[in-house]
């Protein structure tokens, strides 16, 4: 009876140190994969593994664009409550300049501004008031009166000058010359289709200046 009871604590104690044994040299060795030791953020791929970024953490692409971002500079003057220079992450319109520029002053000429025309780095924008653009269309007005004024005046064939006939197209130095040396041997011209009688100067040129041409 006491054999017995001897072999079964002999059975109850190998099977506890065997258990002992597998615990210690086994359990380590299948806890010990390459999972086990990827760093916290990292996950495992075919091949290898690779860090994932949360959004707190920008990717290294994301964070190298972010730093090498051109920025837009605009000068703004004028009729606006806050000439400056403003910056911008974007290529912006003249409306959001003129936001940030505190809005039009009240003498602003809004209606000659495109606010939707968009901006290159480094322009100026010059918002002009309403007294610079009234007179800037008076002195346009005034400069088409004289370009009116030049067109109706005529070259007198009788007394035109040398330069002044040159003005006339395809009347060159030799054909002024002629017409001058041809009014001082022969007389005035009567009529301006006299002029046909200057070698070179036939009816194809004649026609081009006939309505520019006059006798006195």
């Amino acid at each position: 009876m006491k054999t017995n009871n001897k072999n079964i604590i002999l059975i109850i104690l190998f099977a506890v140190i065997l258990g002992i044994v597998w615990f210690v040299y086994e359990k380590p060795m299948s806890g010990n994969s390459d999972d086990s030791f990827l760093e916290a953020g990292e996950v495992a791929y075919a091949g290898g593994t690779h860090r994932e970024f949360s959004e707190s953490s920008p990717s290294p692409a994301r964070a190298s664009f972010s730093k090498n971002k051109e920025m837009i500079y605009i000068h703004v003057v004028g009729a606006v409550k806050r000439p400056d220079v403003y910056i911008f992450d974007h290529k912006p319109r003249i409306v959001d300049v003129i936001k940030k520029a505190g809005g039009f002053k009240k003498n602003a000429a809004k209606n000659t501004i495109n606010m939707a025309e968009s901006l290159d780095d480094g322009m100026q924008l010059v918002i002009p008031t309403k007294s610079e653009v009234n007179k800037l269309e008076k002195q346009r007005k005034a400069d088409s009166g004289n370009e009116s004024l030049a067109e109706g005046i005529k070259v007198d064939l009788n007394k035109a000058t040398r330069d002044e006939l040159m003005t006339l197209s395809g009347v060159g130095e030799s054909k002024a010359d002629a017409i001058i040396e041809y009014r001082e041997s022969t007389g005035k011209f009567k009529k301006i289709e006299d002029l046909m009688n200057i070698p070179g100067i036939k009816e194809g040129v004649f026609n081009k200046i006939k309505d520019k041409i006059s006798i006195g």
